[in-house]
């Protein structure tokens, strides 16, 4: 397994220039150094990580990276939001999760094809959600035949989570403008 990963180690470090591979160089041959069994494959291990974070980083970049991961957060969550949906009993409870759900799909497509518009939408999303909390308090709302308590509680905490989507976005807009700095 540790000439396997030895090997691995040093095909990957094909990837970065030629002036930045003397480190994994380095490794491979302090590698020979470490006892053989699980503290060598560890080693090894923990330099192909390495050097797969650093191709990536060079390559696609922090930003990209950060877009397509939260890209896929948001669908997973659409896609375990609709199979817990599907099994509830209330049609307006569910209606809602669906309408909640349908707003995170469209986040999640921002957050891939643009950030800055991703911000816009979720920060009109949040104020939207926290409009409707306020309204529901109201008490205008008394005469709906709705789950008043659960719309207000829910309302809220998706606003508060519209919010944090804001405020990652706001984190991926900045990461690499700081490389830069």
């Amino acid at each position: 397994m540790s000439g396997y990963l030895n090997n691995l180690l040093g095909w990957l470090g094909s990837y970065l220039p030629q002036d930045e591979q003397g480190w994994i160089e380095d490794m491979r041959i302090e590698a020979q150094h470490v006892p053989n069994g699980l503290a060598r494959v560890g080693f090894l291990w923990g330099g192909v990580q390495a050097v797969f974070g650093e191709i990536i980083r060079r390559h696609i970049g922090p930003r990209r990276l950060g877009q397509g991961l939260l890209s896929l957060a948001l669908l997973l969550l659409c896609t375990g939001g609709v199979l817990f949906a599907t099994g509830m009993e209330d049609p307006r409870v569910r209606m809602t999760f669906y309408s909640l759900l349908t707003l995170y799909a469209i986040a999640g497509g921002l957050c891939w094809w643009a950030l800055d518009v991703m911000k816009r939408f979720v920060l009109f999303c949040a104020v939207a959600l926290m409009g409707i909390w306020i309204f529901l308090g109201l008490g205008g709302a008394a005469s709906l035949v709705l789950p008043l308590g659960f719309l207000r509680a829910f309302s809220i905490e998706q606003a508060a989570m519209m919010v944090c989507l804001y405020i990652i976005a706001s984190y991926l807009t900045w990461v690499e403008g700081a490389a830069r700095a």
